[in-house]
This record gives C-alpha cells, sequence and structure tokens, in this order.
C-alpha cells in the first residue's frame, strides 16, 4: 500500500551447507530482529530524514561513511509486486526489474520482486570491488534452484 524503507543487519550463515538450513536460519534471525522492533526503529529513523535540513544530513552520511564498519558488503530486499498484469500507457508491461544501487561499503545488491506470477532476482554490483560478480550472480541462480527442488 506505501513505500517502507527499513533496515536489518543480519549475519550470513554461510557456514551452512544445506540450503533450507540456511534459510532457516535467515527467517529465524530476521523473525528476532522484527520481534524487537528493529524494521520499525530504521523506518522512523528514514522518515525523520524527511525533515532534516539537508547539510545535517549530509554530515550524518558523511559521519556513517567514515564509520566503515565493514560488516555490511551486501543488501538484499524483496518486494510484492501486483499479481496481476498491469498497463502503462495502454501497453501490457512484461516484466518488472528491480534495481538497487551500491554505495558505500555495500559492494553488492540483490533485490527480488513478483509481478503477475512472476519471479524476478536483480544483482548489482561494483565490477572494481566485485570483479568476479558472475560467480554471485551464478550463485544466487543455484541457491535458488536448490531452495525450490525442496
Amino acid at each position: 500500500m506505501r513505500n517502507l524503507t527499513s533496515a536489518m543487519f543480519v549475519e550470513l550463515p554461510v557456514q551452512l551447507a544445506d540450503p533450507a538450513a540456511r534459510l532457516a536460519a535467515v527467517t529465524a534471525r530476521t523473525a528476532e530482529q522484527k520481534a524487537r522492533g528493529v524494521a520499525e526503529a530504521t523506518a522512523a529513523f528514514v522518515a525523520m530524514a524527511d525533515h532534516l535540513p539537508a547539510p545535517l544530513l549530509a554530515r550524518a552520511g558523511t559521519a556513517y561513511g567514515r564509520a566503515r564498519q565493514g560488516r555490511v558488503n551486501v543488501a538484499a530486499t524483496n518486494l510484492r509486486g501486483p499479481g496481476q498484469t498491469q498497463y502503462l500507457a495502454g501497453r501490457r508491461v512484461l516484466a518488472v526489474i528491480p534495481w538497487v544501487p551500491v554505495a558505500l561499503d555495500v559492494r553488492a545488491t540483490a533485490a527480488m520482486i513478483s509481478y503477475a506470477g512472476a519471479l524476478t532476482v536483480a544483482v548489482t554490483a561494483d565490477a572494481q570491488a566485485l570483479p568476479d560478480a558472475a560467480r554471485l550472480v551464478s550463485a544466487v541462480g543455484e541457491e535458488l534452484a536448490l531452495l525450490s527442488d525442496d
């Protein structure tokens, strides 16, 4: 119904061999953060940014960038799109492709969106920071295939 911007920082369980176990671990970690209200807190912070003077917001962004927290280097998002075919200027929309930019220490992003019964996954990567981005794209596809086999 509306855009919701929030963030949760989740350590990915890359040490687990089983794809279903990895998904279960991420689900549990995000559920725990949601229960603590982490998403709502970051959404409130983002909403507050609309009311801050631009110089103050720029200073905060610069301070965040200098913090070099280093733990966040991949961002992922999912969006529920319309379940039925949409039209734009009288033409049928064939596909919706999500895009999330890279910035600061986030050097790769993955975004998923559903549209008219299909799921599209898009990966964006900084070619200098991640010269083997094709491997990441391939791994995402392999992981989705493994999960869909279950």
